[in-house]
């Protein structure tokens, strides 16, 4: 940040939050976060303890927490006002506005433009680069970013909403009494008059620690691109010979999209859609490098993966929610936003029904065939301890689409040994689930000597092994 600002400005940076400390800012928003943590905790261990109350505490969070959040974000907003106006005060409006400015056009350059081509340099440069040391000439060079009007222009844009507690630029340099501008090149930075002949010792201190920082994942990335690229070439001359299958033909296309960029790769992924009209992950990708290219008509092809794959609607709803209100597009994105809270419900009601195995629920056969259980069985064979086993359904109010299955075996070990908990583990994370959720139940001794025997002794051909 103090190579982006002037000396005067990073003052008034500073003294904006000076504002804060003087006007004890800290302890409300303090306050806050220890109401939040001792009610989280609270629920957290109603949770664990599988409490009655549970349920009663959830719904009241449910209720409490977006209310204690809007009173708190008119708050903190306030006193956003006043450590602007506080700094306003001592080092001029027109300093502060400038501020302000830089901080959020520099913010873009670095997020957008600066840090993505240091990590693109993974791509190639077996070493990581000194990134630090690097900066003050790239700020030079750019001097005003040719994208410092359009940028400025899109935060100006943005209104004051509920997703961040700071106002937005354009009600900032309104309460300031001050005109939006891209602010003039900076000639000495913040850190070049602070920190002198020692600034060239710090920055290389921070690209040390930088370079030992990053060293291994740039290193995996490295790695892994000279890996794809070798790939890529390999399919790539395959398809010069025969057509290739699906899966390979979309890998093909995915890695061109990793290494070249999506608009290399999007008419491929149309013409792959082509073939293969209903490719989740094609779809996708399809309505992403739309909308990362600003271009809305990606809408539609995210809201096709959440109807072939309702499982993904909080991420695909997030994904243009996003979009969105990067556009200052509220009202639209609060359907999304509203979309993800009631997938969030049900998610949880799914959860729910599927997490508990209580006798008196409704237990159905599981209507698989033989074909469909021989992957279960296979695995089930290689258990020794385990003597017989059985698979129901659940019956479930939440998506029925996707079933809820319930084995169950009979084993020779005690009842909360080490042994039969290592077994219940291992079958857990080794016996291959149909399609749906499985839970599993070990049973020491018989079904009628277990509380969980009744699932199984009152549903027909509930016996695979």
């Amino acid at each position: 940040m103090l190579e982006s600002l002037t000396p005067d400005q990073a003052k008034a940076v500073l003294a904006h939050e000076f504002g804060h400390l003087s006007k004890a800012h800290g302890r409300f928003g303090t306050w806050i976060y220890r109401v939040q943590a001792s009610w989280c905790r609270l629920t957290k261990a109603l949770e664990e303890d599988e409490h009655w109350g549970r349920k009663h505490f959830r719904r009241f969070l449910n209720w409490y927490f977006p209310r204690l959040d809007a009173y708190s974000f008119l708050n903190r907003r306030k006193q956003e006002y006043e450590a602007d106006r506080s700094a306003a005060k001592l080092f001029g409006g027109r300093v502060m506005a400038d501020a302000l400015i830089n901080v959020r056009l520099r913010g873009r350059f670095f997020r957008e433009s600066y840090w993505p081509a240091i990590y693109a340099k993974a791509d190639s440069e077996p070493k990581p680069i000194d990134p630090y040391t690097r900066l003050l000439p790239t700020l030079r060079s750019v001097g005003k970013c040719e994208n410092d009007h359009q940028w400025l222009e899109q935060e100006l844009a943005v209104d004051t909403n509920s997703e961040d507690s700071h106002p937005s630029l354009r009600d900032r340099l309104g309460a300031i009494g001050e005109a939006p501008r891209v602010p003039d090149p900076i000639e000495t930075s913040a850190c070049e008059a602070w920190l002198g002949p020692k600034r060239s010792a710090v920055l290389g201190r921070l690209d040390e620690a930088w370079r030992e920082e990053v060293s291994e994942s740039w290193k995996e990335r490295y790695e892994k691109v000279q890996g794809d690229r070798a790939r890529l070439c390999e399919l790539s001359n395959r398809a010069e010979q025969a057509p290739l299958s699906m899966e390979d033909e979309f890998d093909r296309i995915e890695l061109i999209e990793n290494l070249e960029g999506g608009h290399v790769a999007l008419p491929q992924y149309k013409e792959f859609l082509r073939t293969y009209p209903k490719h989740i992950s094609a779809i996708h990708s399809i309505g992403l490098i739309l909308l990362g290219a600003g271009d809305e008509s990606g809408i539609p092809f995210v809201e096709e993966v959440i109807e072939l794959w309702p499982e993904g609607t909080e991420r695909c709803c997030t994904q243009i929610y996003n979009f969105l209100m990067e556009r200052n597009r509220e009202e639209e994105a609060r359907t999304y936003y509203d979309r993800v809270m009631h997938f969030r419900a049900e998610q949880e009601e799914f959860d729910r029904e599927r997490e508990d195995t209580e006798p008196d629920a409704t237990y159905l056969p599981h209507e698989l065939t033989v074909e469909d259980l021989e992957p279960m069985l296979e695995k089930l064979r290689e258990y020794p301890e385990i003597r017989k086993a059985y698979l129901v359904r659940k019956q479930v109010q939440t998506r029925p689409e996707s079933p809820c299955f319930v084995l169950g075996y009979i084993h020779g070990f005690e009842a909360g040994s080490e042994e039969s908990l290592a077994l219940v583990n291992n079958v857990a994370e080794h016996v291959p689930c149909p399609d749906g959720t499985m839970k599993i139940l070990g049973i020491s001794g018989t079904l009628a000597e277990s509380e969980h025997g009744c699932l199984f002794t009152e549903v027909e051909n509930s016996e695979i092994y």
